[in-house]
């Protein structure tokens, strides 16, 4: 431009190029530091970043938008620890224009000492660790059997009370039954069941009515009569009931021991539903304690009453035949109370 200036003069076109290529020296010099600076942050070196500016700016203080980076960079400056002074070079004046700009270059540099690696010893099984380890075997063999004894005894001691409690009364011995016989028991029992069943309805006790039928149809299919009972026993008790209210009402009167309370809330729930499994063994279990703490407070009649609702709940259940034995012949004075309290202490939660 200045050798064209000379020979043909200066002209508008002349100027414009000039100033055009003083804006792309303005504009180079400030892209270039920006990004030195902005590597010198990156790096934690926000000391160098600043003296680089504050000297830029010295010498181009017309580069007005480099003092938002300064104040930037200041501010990291007053986060970081002090570092170790690096000589850099930059083009600040776009000497080099056209040409690739050298990296930074650091006048330290420092390397950690290498690490020593830690030999590995070898574990070698000495005598006394196969001591320790046959020590170990046996206790372990030890607790398997303190606790297969811890649930067994139990077992094995309420076994051992009923065969006893047998040879104190003894059952009459009878014949294997014959065919007709067995047949002639499944019928009768049959009739006791529905017969039971209908006297529940009458009663308005839909619940047990609906499960004497139940267990009648499993001994033979229910006689049209019967399954009218069963069907209208069923309507009867389809209504719909606040079940997490009354769950949580039987729970508090379980947890003060007042069974009755809690018996007439699991009774409604299954009422509601009475296909429903769990709350069926809940009602079981309540009926069950409640017979036993009746037999604790010298009131058989009232746990004879409770485990016959317990056995129409879940009539194939060999305990409970039991707990009814126990509980008739208490009843009848053929074993004492003692005897009674004996039996049921094995089932006492």
């Amino acid at each position: 431009l200045d050798v064209l200036e000379r020979q043909s003069g200066s002209s508008t076109k002349i100027t414009d190029a000039r100033e055009y290529i003083q804006s792309l020296s303005h504009q180079y010099g400030i892209s270039t530091i920006s990004a030195k600076v902005e590597e010198l942050l990156n790096s934690h070196r926000a000391g160098d970043a600043v003296r680089i500016l504050e000297q830029h700016l010295n010498e181009h203080p017309e580069h007005l938008e480099l003092k938002d980076l300064l104040e930037t960079a200041r501010r990291r400056m007053s986060d970081e620890p002090p570092k170790l002074d690096s000589a850099l070079e930059l083009d600040y004046d776009a000497k080099g224009l056209g040409t690739p700009q050298p990296a930074p270059r650091q006048t330290h540099e420092f390397s950690a000492p290498p690490k020593k690696k830690r030999r590995q010893q070898q574990i070698v099984m000495t005598r006394g660790n196969k001591h320790l380890i046959s020590i170990g075997i046996i206790v372990g063999i030890l607790v398997v059997l303190a606790v297969a004894a811890y649930f067994l005894v139990p077992q094995i001691k309420l076994q051992q009370f009923y065969k006893n409690f047998k040879k104190q009364n003894p059952a009459k011995v009878v014949s294997s039954p014959s065919r007709t016989d067995a047949k002639k028991k499944l019928e009768k029992e049959y009739q006791l069941s529905t017969s039971q069943a209908k006297s529940f309805y009458n009663e308005h006790r839909y619940l047990f009515a609906y499960y004497l039928l139940l267990h009648a149809n499993s001994i033979h299919p229910l006689k049209p009569e019967d399954q009218q009972f069963l069907n209208a026993s069923r309507n009867e008790m389809q209504k719909k009931v606040n079940v997490s209210k009354l769950r949580r009402q039987a729970q508090r009167s379980i947890a003060k021991g007042n069974y009755s309370d809690a018996i007439e809330r699991i009774y409604t729930i299954l009422s509601s539903n009475p296909d429903n499994i769990r709350y069926k063994k809940q009602l079981t279990s309540l009926y069950v304690q409640a017979g036993i703490d009746s037999v604790n407070k010298n009131a058989p009649n009232d746990a004879k009453t409770y485990f016959d609702f317990a056995r129409i709940l879940d009539p194939k259940n060999p305990i409970l035949k039991k707990h009814a034995l126990v509980v008739n012949r208490l009843i009848s004075a053929q074993i004492s109370r003692q005897q009674a309290n004996e039996w049921f202490a094995f089932f006492s939660k």
